[in-house]
């Protein structure tokens, strides 16, 4: 597992152990900054892609950034977080980790569910990741749509000069524009379970099946509500996302360019069958 960059959220204070079952439970508006540290510990340690966009690691300006993004789409109907803790340990009394009572927080799920007609229809707009009435300044992100975008939050904080900002802009914007066009032509309109983030504590990964835990959550909602389930995978997690039974429908290829350190970026918009009865 590759080493975290930047600085660390609160180090969970009890060890991982092989196979503890996770308590998968509603997120709570308190719980979002927990959720956010949380997503940049698990994207910085895997993403190169996430490296070169945080160049200064976790930073206190962009958690707060991504935090008040999320809070924007909490509380919509559409939209569901759920976290997965693990009960405290003997003597753990450390609450400081996105749990209740010296619980950790292990990971969580952001998942959309469009399960009528009407609900399919107004998905959230795909296509527009470069409107003129959009723009991305120093980090801060700025949409006119009311619907949130369901797999973003705003990312950048300010970079260290106008030409890095420049740079940086550009390359968000590539990927965003990538992951719309998967989801314009697979999803938008559909009646479907989507899931917009599914993050691990790096330390966990690999220790307890906790990711599988978190995404069976979402594979159970789409089966009981007749339901495809969608996401979009990064090509380190295309692997993980197969042995869970889903297929990829297209992958997409947007080249940053050698300057940027990134050459060829590949995600996969994956699709899972409730129906099918596979897993």
């Amino acid at each position: 597992m590759a080493s975290l960059v930047g600085q660390p959220a609160s180090a969970p204070a009890q060890q991982p152990q092989q196979g503890q079952p996770l308590r998968l439970l509603p997120a709570t508006l308190a719980d979002l900054e927990t959720c956010t540290r949380l997503e940049l510990e698990a994207m910085l340690a895997t993403s190169q892609l996430a490296r070169v966009l945080h160049p200064d690691g976790i930073t206190d300006a962009v958690v707060a950034e991504q935090t008040a993004a999320k809070a924007k789409k909490f509380g919509i109907p559409e939209v569901e977080y759920i976290k997965g803790v693990l009960p405290p340990q003997a003597g753990d009394n450390d609450g400081d980790n996105g749990g209740d009572n010296g619980a950790v927080m292990v990971g969580y799920l952001r998942m959309y569910t469009w399960a009528t007609d009407e609900a399919a229809r107004i998905q959230p707009p795909y296509g527009s990741a470069v409107d003129d009435d959009k723009t991305i300044s120093h980090g801060a992100e700025k949409e006119s749509a009311s619907a949130p975008r369901p797999d973003s939050d705003a990312t950048n904080a300010a970079p260290a000069s106008s030409d890095d900002a420049t740079g940086l802009q550009k390359i968000k914007i590539q990927e965003r524009a990538v992951h719309d066009g998967l989801r314009e032509r697979h999803v938008s309109g559909k009646k479907a379970v989507y899931v917009s983030a599914l993050m691990v504590r790096p330390e966990y990964h690999g220790k307890g099946g906790y990711g599988r835990q978190l995404l069976t959550h979402a594979l159970d909602r789409a089966r009981d509500l007749g339901l495809l389930v969608f996401l979009i995978a990064q090509p380190t997690a295309l692997g993980f996302y197969q042995r869970m039974g889903l297929r990829v429908l297209e992958t997409a290829v947007v080249d940053f360019g050698e300057s940027s350190g990134l050459g060829e970026h590949r995600p996969s918009l994956m699709c899972f069958d409730a129906g099918s009865g596979s897993r």
